[in-house]
């Protein structure tokens, strides 16, 4: 007999039924780990931090046969970053970079280290002091690396 939708018709709303599971999917994880990040953040932050996405590179001060890490920052504040890796940091003295405009570097302690899961570690640096690249001249091809390129 007759369907109560036509063919294309009932391929839209089943097609806008996937993307609504999608969506709730989506939903449930954000609220999840908005809802537990922010009593973390409540307790441990002594700074407020602003969300955002760069690449950056760091090196180890304490051990210079270390190899350099390629990272994102995730976080900016005052005195610190918030840095997501693809493998583990010890703590210690280190060097950073990142591209804003130019190149910015700076000496700092990694303060903490976690396992978010799989190949990533949440990374934590207390920024101690600003630097020049002149300083750390054998890093200058990978912090122009960081340098965005304009299409």
């Amino acid at each position: 007999m007759f369907g109560l939708f036509s063919g294309k018709k009932k391929d839209l709303f089943e097609e806008r039924r996937k993307k609504q599971e999608v969506w709730l999917t989506i939903r449930r994880i954000t609220d999840r780990k908005i809802a537990r990040e922010s009593v973390l953040e409540e307790d441990n932050r002594r700074e407020s931090r602003l969300s955002m996405v760069l690449p950056a590179i760091m090196f180890s001060l304490d051990t210079p046969d270390a190899p350099l890490i390629n990272c994102l920052v995730k976080d900016i504040a005052d005195n610190g970053l918030g840095l997501t890796c693809r493998q583990a940091v010890e703590n210690g003295r280190v060097f950073f970079a990142l591209w804003v405009e130019q190149p910015h570097c700076f000496e700092g302690t990694v303060c903490r280290c976690s396992h978010l899961g799989a190949d990533y570690w949440d990374v934590g640096i207390e920024l101690d002091q600003v630097t020049t690249l002149g300083s750390y001249e054998q890093f200058r091809e990978h912090v122009k690396a960081l340098q965005p390129m304009h299409v």
